[in-house]
């Protein structure tokens, strides 16, 4: 079965994850009393149809830190792969909710690397997510930055940029 994120932290505790099969997501094949064993451990599946998994502080501790991992990977390669040319570097806070991408100001006010900013935010929320932070207090503030002079070019908050 192909199993998709549904939510982090169910009730904001860190280390309680939430499942969904592809048909449970589309609403149906839901079996009221069905239970999963992942890691030996037993899985509950819920009225919605979401299957709610808890690890270890231990494990969730690892999972994190693979995730912040990957999530610096990700927005340090922004300014290495190539795909967003016109900028330079990108510097983050430890939980990825500030973010200061330093530009090229022609190159960037002259291409559709702004689109990074929607990227920088997926793997902030999804960090701050699994992190423990409850939904309605993620957020990520993006500085757009002119690498010659330091001078800001634009500032994205989001969720706020949604509305």
């Amino acid at each position: 079965t192909e199993l998709f994120f549904n939510n982090y932290s169910r009730n904001n505790v860190p280390g309680a994850v939430e499942w969904r099969t592809e048909k449970q997501k589309a609403g149906i094949g839901f079996h009221e009393h069905t239970a999963v064993a992942v890691d030996d451990k037993a899985a509950t599946c819920t009225e919605d149809g979401s299957v709610t998994y808890t690890i270890n502080k231990a494990k969730w501790r690892k999972l994190l830190a693979e995730m912040k991992k990957s999530a610096a990977d990700t927005l340090d390669g922004f300014a290495s792969s190539g795909e967003y040319p016109s900028i330079t570097s990108i510097k983050y806070n430890k939980d990825f909710s500030k973010v200061d991408v330093y530009v090229n100001r022609t190159a960037y006010l002259n291409s559709m690397d702004s689109m990074v900013c929607l990227n920088i935010y997926m793997n902030s929320h999804f960090y701050q997510l699994f992190h423990g932070t409850k939904q309605d207090n993620i957020i990520c503030e993006i500085q757009i930055i002119d690498s010659t002079n330091n001078e800001l070019i634009d500032t994205v908050k989001y969720p706020d940029a949604f509305q």
